[in-house]
Parts: structure tokens; sequence; C-alpha cells
């Protein structure tokens, strides 16, 4: 890890597996570079690629080329051969073993070098894409093109056929049947340039929205849809919740909401804060919901009295929590404590705040205005030098007042 490191290896767009970076830090910059095509009105269209049992397909005889390849030689790689091979796997049922069977492929899942050699496994996959923006995070593979005329389709069509020789080479595999296109546009009514675009003999299905690293994205890159779906699944723990949990302490009951039901509803929330009020208010109510649950109290709703509750128990809205995790985020970005690189993304306002204001646009597309940079932005400009200058993230938080919005209440009995 640390050869791979100091000879900086791995590609630029993985993120999965690595040091300070992680599903958040993909989502954001991926989500900007598609927010950026569709202000200047262009369709960006995006597959999103499956790979078929990822870890479990990895030659040995390969890997331990691309090993050798990237300067992992003499015994340590002979040692990482004696830890793939040699391994047999059989069938259990009901006492009854089958014979052992030859373990010929695949990383050994579940080990702390498994992950890191499948990452070097498939670290040149990139390279073959020559027309289009690629992402990965582990095995999830995203492939995207700012689309003006079918040339461009035909390129990205290229780039899907490159990905098909470069599995044929290193014998993994994409399955089509899980692997879809969405065409991301301005107008959600009015596709550009309807496309088809096949791999592996067959048309991929289109769809108007999918899952990507948790977070469902659609073709007008608008964040309604995942905000329902986080709500009606917070609902539903706080449900179970209810029903499991309610002879137990208010403290015992805060826990497992802040430990169940909230992550839910914040999770990669700097990629999708939603600006609607009606999507404020839902994702509100579940933690209006929650509190009526710690405090066992269901009676007819009273003015203040869920107020009451939530300030007995501690508990910032969810809207203040979010707009600190983003002003968390970009001090983190502007201090190299994460993997995004703030030189593409953030310039300097001017030399008298020391670089601590960020240059922002004036206008912005609607749906360029709304993610992650230009939004946050504007908020980290309104801070005060003393708060966006502080020495350590915790100092930031601190200044923020964030540290009591991100911690629970311990005043419960």
């Amino acid at each position: 890890m640390q050869h791979r490191q100091k000879n900086n290896i791995l590609t630029d767009v993985q993120h999965g597996f690595r040091k300070q970076r992680s599903c958040e830090s993909q989502l954001i910059v991926t989500v900007h570079d598609i927010a950026q095509n569709l202000a200047k009105k262009n369709q960006v269209d995006t597959v999103l690629l499956d790979f078929s049992k990822a870890f479990d397909k990895v030659p040995h005889q390969r890997l331990q080329h691309k090993l050798h390849y990237y300067g992992v030689r003499g015994s340590t790689l002979n040692w990482i051969q004696s830890f793939l091979s040699d391994r047999t796997q059989r069938v259990a049922i009901e006492g009854v073993q089958s014979t052992p069977a030859p373990v010929t492929s695949g990383v050994p899942q579940g080990t702390v070098l498994g992950p890191l050699l499948f990452l070097l496994y498939i670290n040149d996959m990139p390279d073959v894409v020559k027309n289009s923006k690629v992402k990965l995070f582990a095995d999830d593979s995203l492939l995207f093109r700012n689309i003006s005329n079918q040339q461009d389709q035909m390129l990205l069509q290229q780039d899907l056929e490159a990905l098909e020789k470069w599995e044929q080479e290193w014998q993994m595999e994409f399955n089509p049947s899980k692997c879809v296109v969405m065409n991301i546009m301005p107008n959600k009514n009015k596709i550009l340039l309807p496309s088809n675009y096949d791999l592996h003999g067959q048309t991929l299905e289109t769809t108007t929205e999918s899952k990507y690293l948790g977070v469902t994205i659609t073709s007008n890159l608008s964040w309604g849809r995942h905000v329902e779906t986080a709500a009606a699944k917070g609902n539903r723990t706080v449900g179970f919740l209810r029903r499991n949990f309610k002879e137990c302490t208010p403290k015992v009951k805060a826990a497992t909401y802040i430990t169940m039901v909230r992550p839910t509803l914040e999770y990669a929330s700097t990629v999708w804060n939603p600006h609607e009020q009606q999507h404020n208010n839902l994702l509100e109510s579940v933690q209006k919901r929650a509190a009526r649950y710690v405090h066992n109290n269901y009676r007819e709703k009273e003015p203040g009295t869920v107020t009451n509750m939530l300030t007995n128990l501690g508990w910032k809205s969810l809207e203040e929590r979010r707009h600190n995790s983003r002003l968390a985020m970009m001090f983190k970005i502007k201090n190299d404590m994460v993997g995004i690189d703030k030189t593409a993304f953030l310039k300097p306002s001017d030399t008298r705040t020391r670089g601590n204001r960020i240059h922002q646009e004036q206008d912005y597309h609607p749906s360029l205005s709304h993610s992650f940079f230009p939004r946050t932005t504007s908020e980290w400009n309104k801070l005060p030098i003393s708060t966006t200058s502080a020495p350590s993230l915790e100092s930031f938080m601190s200044r923020l007042g964030g540290s009591r919005a991100l911690q629970p209440s311990t005043s419960l009995p």
C-alpha cells in the first residue's frame, strides 16, 4: 500500500477502498460534472455498468502479471501468489459436504488485502475509455458523455465496445441485463436525442431513474425521488422501533433513532440536499415522528408539542445538520482532508482573506446552482474569517456551532 501511494499507481477516478475517499466524494464530483453539462443545456447519456461476480472473477495468473507490472515483485509477489493459491471451496447442506473444488480465480473476500488486489486488477480499465468520462467505486462503474449529436452517441458506443475488448482480455464480465442507460437532460419532458446502446449484442435498458452508490439519480437530476425514498424508509424504521422498543427508556429509544433512522435520512446529503420546502418538511416529519416515539406521546397534535419534544431531546433540525455537514465537507476539501482536487473546483476569491473566501460565479443554471459546490460556496463565504481559518475540523465545527448539532443529547434519563 505504501508502494501504491508513493508511486500514485491507482487511477484518480477510483474512490472505493481508498483513504480520504468515499461514496460521498465520488458522488459530489460526479453530480457536479453532470450538472455542469446540464447548465449548458446539453443532454448527458450515462451508462451504469454492473460487473458479474466481480471479486470472484479475477484470474490469479493475470492478477500476478498486473502486480508485476505495477512493481510488486520478488518476495512480496511470491507471498501474494501463495496467499491466493491452493485454496478450495465446497458446499455443505444438512451436514453433507461436496467434493472440494480448486479456486482458480477471485480475491478472498473478507480479507484486508482482497479489495486492494481487485483495485489494482481493474486499474487500467479507464485507460481504454477515450471519448467519455468514467467513474469507479470498487466494481461500481459509471460511464457518461455530453451528447450534442449522433456522433457523440457513436463515440459513447465505441467506449462500450472498448470495454468489451478489455473484458475479454482480462476475463472480467459485465452483466448487460443489469446495466442501464439514463438520458439526463435539462427538460425532463423532452429527450433531445433518443438512443440505443449495446453491450454484448444486447440493447441496454433505458430508465428515468436509478440508484448509484445508494443515491437515487433521476433523468432531470432532481432529488425529490431520493428524498421520498429516504423518508419512506425512515418512517418504516420508526414504526419498527415503536413496535419493538416501546418498553425501553427514552434514552434507549433516542439512541435507536440516532443509530438506525437518522443515518438513512442523512446519507450523502451533501450531494442531494433539497432546496424545496416540501422536501425539507417531509424529512423533518420523520424526525418529529421519532420524537413522539421517544417521549411515548401520540396525543392529538397541539401547538408547540413536538417542538418542545425536540428541544428536550437536543435534536437540531435535519436541515441545520445538513447545512453544517456541507460546510464541514467544504472545510475538508479546502484543507486536503478528502480526495477531491480543490484546484479543479475551488478558486480563491481574493488575497486579502488569505484564500478563505471562494470565488463564486454570479449566474448559475438551476441544475448547477443546487449542486454541492455553488450552493456551499455561497454559504461558506458568509462565515466569518475566524471560522473558515480554523486550524482543525474539530475547531471549525466548534466555531460553527456544529459540534452541538452533530451530537445526540445525553440529558434524558
